[in-house]
């Protein structure tokens, strides 16, 4: 778990390290991002529905400044809601993630934005309601994994008029991973400018 850890942090620091002197001699903008999201997480052995957020910094880069950089935290916790076939559950995700967005099409101040990215994740959570074990085999279990993949999404963004704040809908992103590991989701988000062009 530390080996994998310590491999995405190097990873991640390489990344934001080369883009960052990369971009060094352009005036670009920085933003803080939010995002609220409802979506389906399932892995190894748990499935449920949830309404996980996120925080992160952003940065845009190029020439154009239609290239994005967005290092993420994100968190939520899932429930098997109106899922069948499964035991009675609860668990938490914790995630952190690299994402590059790309502008495919800017019309003044909207455009379509692909993103992708990796992530590393970290599930943990209980199985079974509890109870008498010699009531309908009812038994208690906690559990935890870690996930590791890369993640594809497609969305609008649109930056208000005074470029102070920017708004996402993003109505499908996907992190796909080993063992399994599966989290779709339709999210908003808005960001907020830290700095001027």
């Amino acid at each position: 778990i530390m080996y994998l850890l310590r491999y995405f942090m190097i990873l991640l620091y390489g990344i934001l390290t080369t883009l960052t002197l990369t971009a060094q001699e352009q005036r670009s903008a920085n933003y803080i991002t939010s995002t609220m999201s409802f979506g389906l997480c399932s892995g190894e052995q748990e499935i449920g529905v949830g309404l996980p957020f996120s925080v992160g910094w952003q940065k845009r880069m190029g020439k154009k400044q239609k290239l994005y950089i967005n290092p993420t935290l994100f968190n939520g916790g899932f429930r098997p809601v109106a899922i069948s076939d499964t035991r009675d559950q609860f668990f938490r995700m914790s995630m952190v993630s690299i994402q590059l967005h790309y502008d495919l099409i800017r019309y003044n101040r909207v455009a379509l934005q692909t993103s992708g990215g990796a992530f590393l994740s970290y599930s943990r959570g209980l199985f079974g309601t509890g109870g008498d074990p010699e009531f309908n085999h009812q038994s208690s279990s906690y559990f935890y994994k870690i996930y590791y993949g890369f993640q594809v999404s497609l969305g609008i963004r649109v930056e208000a008029k005074n470029k102070k704040r920017a708004f996402r809908l993003i109505p499908l992103t996907v992190h796909m991973g080993n063992n399994d590991f599966l989290l779709g989701y339709i999210s908003f988000g808005v960001d907020f400018r830290l700095s001027n062009e």
